[in-house]
């Protein structure tokens, strides 16, 4: 969608209007700091496992 159309369901929809400034802007993050002391993220399959394992033990499904 053009930034220009955007800019204008903006006007309208506040959801759009909340992340109108986000859009075409690049995010950089390290998680430099966060190995240095051992930590290893999840596989991103491991990610989605514990993510539907957690509602199931929580008994919300």
């Amino acid at each position: 969608m053009p930034n220009i159309l955007l800019s204008f369901f903006a006007l309208f929809v506040k959801e759009i209007a909340s992340i109108r400034n986000e859009v075409g802007s690049i995010k950089r993050l390290d998680c430099t700091p966060a190995l240095n002391i051992g930590w290893q993220p999840r596989t991103p399959e491991e990610a989605i496992k514990a993510g539907a394992k957690s509602p199931i033990e929580l008994g919300i499904v």
